[in-house]
């Protein structure tokens, strides 16, 4: 049976969008973001290799030194080069299993077109493409999340102490890559009471030896320094809960789980040169396609938390609850209690914070918007959803292209949080490196 000119045309322009997403990630890696943080990674995932074990990472914004486990993975491209565009180009890589991780897992709970759709956003999103291209710890994030998910997925249609273990180490990772995720235990928790997870003392105990294992190195660190850091970061003084100041944090991370989930806030990371980059690249229609993200991504978390408290509620018999249904209501418990947790706790509003919450949002806004094409009553509505979402794509494209050209095009400038990329400073950048490395 042969496809129609419409579905052939369809298929031709998702796979060039997916491709020209590719390469985003993989070129232009000569402006690359590189600063101290990237260059202290690899230099720590050097020193792992050839000169003795390291048992901690960088100090983190907190104070805290993260755990190790990012050094570790560096030390895999590090051990054959340590220039910074092809150990960026394997963090690159990374996130791009991700992407094919996250089409499994979106097609196995939900659907093959919502697959198709939120790994089209996450693809072609500004944001995701610069936090995929980075020597930083959150980048790594998206693809141990999705092993993450795709594990418990399964455990929920085949619940196995196998799987509860892998799920342990899992959290035992992505807690070293970022401290955010430790936060992540507290909707897990609630989740598994509210699915009455079939969990066994024997697997709870195997699952934490595990954890603490590929903790063994940080402990050991803090043990050999007598917690110097924990103290110095448990006496740090904090602002009260309830301060103007953690009030506003609070209100900021909101802001940013979403807008890093759009094209929008790319000031943040241009700074004083984002008024130029915007008039002269004439942003003004895909700012209105952002806005539109931002809009369903927004609506669809109010609309899942509505249903998931419904649900709840109601007392449904979970064993005949949709998987799709517990993962959405999962997705919500996760961003309600860890915004909460980040309130309690006075977590400074930071866009890598919630970096951590990737895919959520893409998923929940692609599930709005196939809900709608689904239950659209004729043939021309449908043709402007998917019209829309082309839009959107092309929209997310043309602004990550043309940011990338202006970098190249204006090296030296006012940035923000990017800064000058790596190109403008490379024979500076290779003398350090060389300095403590032979190639």
């Amino acid at each position: 049976m042969r496809a129609s000119p419409q579905a052939t045309l369809y298929w031709v322009v998702t796979i060039t969008i997916l491709l020209y997403a590719i390469y985003l990630r993989l070129g232009y890696l000569d402006i690359i973001e590189f600063k101290s943080d990237e260059f202290e990674w690899i230099k720590l995932a050097y020193q792992h290799i050839h000169d003795k074990p390291t048992l901690v990472g960088l100090p983190s914004s907190v104070g805290l030194y993260h755990p190790p486990f990012f050094a570790y993975l560096l030390s895999i491209p590090i051990s054959i080069s340590t220039d910074p565009k092809f150990v960026t180009g394997f963090v690159a890589l990374l996130n791009l299993t991700g992407l094919w991780l996250l089409y499994i897992f979106a097609k196995r709970v939900f659907s093959l077109r919502l697959a198709w759709v939120v790994v089209s956003l996450v693809a072609t999103s500004p944001w995701a493409i610069l936090y995929s291209r980075k020597v930083w710890n959150p980048d790594c994030l998206l693809p141990f999340m999705l092993v993450f998910y795709i594990t418990l997925a399964s455990y929920l249609e085949r619940p196995t102490g196998f799987k509860v273990w892998i799920m342990a180490a899992l959290l035992a990772l992505i807690t070293q890559l970022h401290m955010s995720a430790w936060f992540l235990f507290g909707p897990l928790f609630v989740f598994a009471a509210l699915v009455k997870a079939p969990l066994s003392i024997r697997d709870v105990l195997i699952g934490g030896l595990l954890f603490a294992l590929l903790y063994t190195p940080y402990i050991t660190f803090h043990v050999l320094t007598d917690f110097q850091n924990l103290n110095l970061f448990s006496s740090f003084e904090r602002p009260t809960i309830f301060s103007q100041s953690n009030l506003a944090s609070a209100i900021d991370n909101i802001k940013w789980t979403y807008v890093i989930s759009s094209g929008t806030g790319l000031s943040y990371s241009l700074g004083n040169e984002f008024d130029t980059f915007y008039r002269t690249r004439y942003l003004t229609l895909p700012y209105v396609f952002f806005s539109i993200v931002l809009f369903v991504a927004a609506f669809g978390t109010i609309r899942y938390l509505v249903l998931s408290v419904r649900w709840v509620f109601q007392r449904r018999e979970w064993l005949d609850t949709p998987s799709s249904t517990k993962i959405l209501i999962l997705f919500t418990l996760i961003l309600f209690l860890m915004h909460l947790a980040y309130f309690l706790f006075k977590v400074p509003s930071l866009p890598h914070y919630n970096v951590i919450f990737y895919p959520i949002l893409f998923i929940i806004a692609a599930k709005v918007g196939v809900d709608a094409y689904k239950k659209a009553s004729s043939h021309y509505i449908k043709r402007v959803l998917l019209g829309l979402l082309l839009a959107i794509l092309c929209s997310n494209l043309y602004v990550t292209h043309s940011m990338f050209d202006y970098l190249k095009r204006n090296p030296v400038g006012n940035y923000g949080d990017y800064g000058n990329p790596y190109f403008a400073n490379q024979d500076d950048w290779r003398q350090r490196i060389n300095s403590f490395s032979i190639e």
